[in-house]
């Protein structure tokens, strides 16, 4: 049964290694075996649809307290239950006022130049850059141009509750 390792996510240690019609895991400090048919046992099986769109049949919504920017949402709550994927276009000089959220961000830049700030630092981002924005730390954006800047950004399903933070 070598080959494969053991990760630590949180409290959860898994491995996971498909064996002909069984399913080998690792959980919580010891082994256990199960057959493919009993798929309650299988942690990465999905009873939900495979889900397939172009975001060119999308609609783009312009977010309200922004600026030259507008939102898709690409996976919802009724295709993913866990998060949800929404893409964001910000004109050049557009973007989105400081604010907080009650849910953590995690960004993947697409095109584009921005300036955002997270917390008390100020960073510049462009393509293929990674931004985490932990929950309830208030944050910016201001698109660079020339081009518009676009972003992918997850955030778990759930209750999400948006505050603008006046400036001082």
């Amino acid at each position: 049964m070598g080959g494969f390792g053991l990760g630590n996510c949180g409290s959860f240690e898994n491995a996971y290694r498909t064996v002909r019609t069984h399913i080998v895991l690792y959980c919580h400090g010891s082994w256990r075996v199960a057959e493919l048919s009993d798929r309650a046992a299988d942690p990465f099986y999905r009873s939900e649809p495979v889900s397939l769109k172009s975001t060119h049949e999308i609609p783009a919504e312009p977010v309200r307290a922004g600026k030259g920017t507008v939102k898709q949402v690409l996976i919802g709550p009724e295709e993913g239950p866990n998060f949800a994927m929404r893409r964001f276009v910000m004109e050049p000089g557009g973007g989105m006022p400081n604010h907080t959220n009650t849910v953590e961000h995690e960004q993947y830049v697409l095109c584009g130049a921005a300036r955002i700030g997270i917390g008390d630092e100020v960073i510049e981002v462009a393509e293929g850059d990674v931004v985490f924005i932990p929950a309830g730390v208030p944050h910016w954006y201001e698109s660079l141009g020339p081009d518009d800047f676009a972003f992918l950004c997850v955030v778990p399903n759930g209750p999400d509750e948006i505050r603008i933070v006046e400036s001082e």
